[in-house]
C-alpha cells in the first residue's frame, strides 16, 4: 500500500509517493514510487512535471492570429511575394504590426516577438533587420498600382465587388525628414508648419479601400480627380457614382468625371450664387414636409434643379447650434484674455472697449449648419443625394484610423520611394482593419476595440527539460473573445 511522505530539503517541503516494504533482515523500509510535487502552504501542490518546466515565452497572440486568418483569406502572403522578392511575409509583418502597435522599424523585432507575428507567418527573427525591412520596402516602389489591383481583385472575390457609391478624399500627412521631393508646404487646416504629402484614397460603401495614390504636398485636392478616375478605370471600374466633399468642388475636374462616364454628388462651397440660395431657402425650410431623417440626426431639405443637375440644400438645426455656441465661447473667452485680436472680425472698437459687433455676427451665422450638394443624377431622390453624401464620413473615419490607430503619421522617412512604400504598408494595415470591422458587424464591436479585447490572449510556449520536449498553451477565452473569434473565423478556436 501506498502513501504520501513529506521530505524537507533546505526549507522546502516536497511531497513523494512511496510504498513500504521489509528487507531481508525483516526491516521495514520504504521504497520510492513517484515525485508527487512541491508543497506550497498547508494543501496546495505544483506537480512535478510542471514544476520542472521552463517558460521559453509568452506572446499576447490573439490579434495576430485574427489578421493573419484575414490576410490568408486573401492571399496577401503570396500577391506580395510575386511583387517583392519573396519578401512578402516581411511587408505583411509590418502591415500587422501597425494594427497592433505602429512602432519604427527599430522597435519591430521586439513588438515581433511580443505579438507571435514571427511565429504565426514562420519568420526567422534573428534573420529580421532593419536594413533587410527597409530593403523589402524598397520593392513596393515601383509595383505598388500593380499591388493594389491584384489586392482589389481578391477584395472582389472574397467580399463581392463595390456596388453604386465610391468614396473619394484626400488628407494631408506630415514628414519629419526635409530632403523628399514629395514633401512641400501646401493646404494645411492646422497650420502645422512641417512639410506634407497628400494622400489620396478611394472607399467603397462597406469601408474598403479601393485604391491608394501619394501626391506632392502642395497640390490642390480638385486636381487629384483626373488622376482617380485613371486608377478606377485601370481597376475595371468604367461607372460609378463618384461621392466628393467640398474641397474637390472644381468645375473643370467635376466636367471631366461627367465626360467620363461617372457621376458625381459633391458638396459645394457656399459662396456667390450658391451661398445666396442656400441662405434664401434656409430662412423658409424649416417646414415638417421638409425633414429627411439621416443615421443620428434630422435635417431639413429643400431641392431645385442646377446646371443640369440637382441642388440639395440642407439645415442641420442641431449643427448650427453647436456651432454658434462654440463661436460666442471663443469671442467671450478672447474678450476676458485681452486677445481680441483672434475675434476680431465679431467685434467694434468703442470708447469703453470693444463690443461684439451683431451685423458680423448675424452674417457669419447665416451659413452654420448649411450645406448644398450637387448631383447630376436628377433621377435620385433628395434623401438618396444625402444619404450618401453625408456617407462620407466613411473616407474621413478611414484618414482617424490611419492616423491615429494604424500611425501612419508623422513619417520618418525621407527618401521618396520609402515613403510610398510607408503609406503603401499603412494601406495594407487599414484593409485588415476594414475587412476584420466588415467581419464583427453583427457583433457590435469596432476593429480597434476587437484587438485590444484579444490583447488578453496569450500563447505560452514551455519546455521539460528532463524530457527534452516542447509544447505550448494558450490562456483561455473570455466569452467575448470568443465571439471575436467565431466572427473572424471559428477554426482558429481549434489552434487556441
Amino acid at each position: 500500500m501506498t502513501f504520501i511522505r513529506k521530505i524537507k530539503i533546505r526549507g522546502k517541503t516536497y511531497l513523494a509517493e512511496v510504498k513500504s516494504y521489509r528487507d531481508d533482515q525483516g526491516r521495514v523500509r520504504q521504497k520510492f514510487v513517484r515525485y508527487v510535487g512541491k508543497l506550497i502552504g498547508e494543501s496546495k501542490v505544483i506537480p512535478g512535471k510542471f514544476e520542472r518546466l521552463k517558460i521559453e515565452r509568452v506572446m499576447a497572440i490573439g490579434g495576430t492570429l485574427l489578421l493573419k486568418s484575414i490576410a490568408d483569406e486573401l492571399k496577401l502572403k503570396e500577391i506580395l511575394d510575386a511583387h517583392t522578392n519573396e519578401n512578402g511575409d516581411l511587408i505583411l509583418s509590418l502591415a500587422i504590426m501597425h494594427c497592433l502597435n505602429p512602432t519604427s522599424l527599430n522597435s519591430v523585432k521586439r513588438y515581433l516577438l511580443n505579438f507571435g507575428v514571427d511565429k504565426a507567418l514562420g519568420l526567422d527573427v534573428e534573420n529580421v533587420s532593419v536594413k533587410r525591412l527597409l530593403t523589402a520596402m524598397d520593392y513596393l516602389d515601383d509595383s505598388s498600382f500593380a499591388l493594389q489591383r491584384k489586392i482589389f481583385e481578391k477584395i472582389c472575390k472574397a467580399y463581392g465587388a463595390p456596388r453604386d457609391s465610391l468614396f473619394y478624399d484626400i488628407t494631408n500627412v506630415y514628414l519629419y525628414g526635409v530632403k523628399c521631393i514629395l514633401a512641400k508646404k501646401g493646404y494645411n487646416s492646422k497650420n502645422i508648419p512641417l512639410p506634407q504629402v497628400e494622400i489620396g484614397l478611394a472607399v467603397d460603401k462597406r469601408g474598403f479601400p479601393i485604391f491608394h495614390r501619394v501626391f506632392d504636398g502642395n497640390v490642390h485636392a480638385s486636381k487629384t480627380l483626373s488622376a482617380v478616375m485613371n486608377e478606377l478605370r485601370l481597376l475595371g471600374i468604367e461607372r460609378a457614382i463618384l461621392v466628393l466633399d467640398r474641397g474637390m468642388a472644381a468645375e473643370r475636374p467635376i466636367s471631366e468625371a461627367l465626360k467620363a462616364g461617372f457621376d458625381v454628388i459633391v458638396g459645394l462651397p457656399l459662396k456667390g450664387e450658391v451661398k445666396r440660395r442656400a441662405v434664401e431657402l434656409s430662412r423658409v425650410m424649416v417646414s415638417p414636409r421638409n425633414v429627411v431623417k439621416l443615421t443620428n440626426v434630422f435635417v431639413y431639405t429643400t431641392e431645385l434643379r442646377w446646371r443640369g443637375g440637382k441642388l440639395v440644400i440642407c439645415l442641420n438645426e442641431k449643427e448650427r447650434t453647436l456651432v454658434k455656441e462654440a463661436r460666442y465661447k471663443r469671442i467671450y473667452r478672447c474678450m476676458e484674455s485681452g486677445k481680441v485680436e483672434k475675434v476680431a472680425e465679431y467685434l467694434r472698437k468703442t470708447e469703453k472697449g470693444y463690443e461684439i459687433n451683431e451685423a458680423a455676427l448675424r452674417k457669419k451665422e447665416e451659413t452654420d449648419g448649411l450645406y448644398a450638394i450637387f448631383s447630376n443624377k436628377r433621377e435620385l431622390t433628395k434623401e438618396e443625394i444625402l444619404k450618401a453624401y453625408f456617407e462620407k464620413d466613411l473616407v474621413e473615419k478611414s484618414f482617424r484610423m490611419l492616423k491615429g490607430v494604424l500611425g501612419i503619421d508623422p513619417v520618418r522617412h525621407w527618401l521618396e520611394n520609402r515613403v510610398r512604400a510607408h503609406v503603401f504598408i499603412c494601406y495594407l494595415a487599414y484593409l485588415l482593419a476594414s475587412a476584420m470591422q466588415h467581419k464583427l458587424r453583427l457583433i457590435n464591436i469596432s476593429a480597434p476595440e476587437a484587438l485590444e479585447e484579444m490583447k488578453a490572449i496569450y500563447r505560452v510556449a514551455m519546455e521539460d527539460p528532463l524530457k527534452k520536449v516542447e509544447f505550448t498553451k494558450f490562456s483561455a477565452l473570455t466569452k467575448r473573445q470568443e465571439e471575436i473569434v467565431r466572427a473572424i473565423n471559428p477554426k482558429i478556436l481549434t489552434e487556441v
